[in-house]
């Protein structure tokens, strides 16, 4: 029987699971999700330029605000504005202390 914990684990996608290729690069967990004043992250860098992250974090942010756009009808637009806001914010002036939580391992 599946609790509360199990219901809020992403579900690993098909793509992921036929490619044994595939690899883990970022994980992030809000500890207390209602403020995300508390993120555990844990990051691999196996790319060898670290400009792929650019890329890689705009899609992030392109997936983050089709997801607000499907669960609250906001115009992915406006969800893209308000995250780049808070980015440039953040990148003036840490709000928050990086904890390591350590890397995941490559095979």
């Amino acid at each position: 029987m599946a609790n509360e914990r199990d219901s809020r684990i992403p579900v690993m996608p098909d793509d992921v699971v036929a490619d044994p290729t595939a690899a883990p690069v970022l994980s992030v967990w809000a500890l207390e999700p209602d403020t995300g004043n508390r993120l555990i992250m844990s990051v691999s860098p196996i790319w060898e330029d670290p400009g792929t992250w650019g890329i890689a974090l705009m899609d992030c942010a392109r997936q983050i605000a089709r997801a607000y756009h499907h669960k609250e009808g906001i115009s992915e637009d406006r969800v893209l504005d308000r995250i780049f806001e808070l980015f440039d914010e953040e990148r003036e002036e840490h709000t928050s202390a990086i904890r390591d939580a350590g890397q995941i391992k490559s095979h």
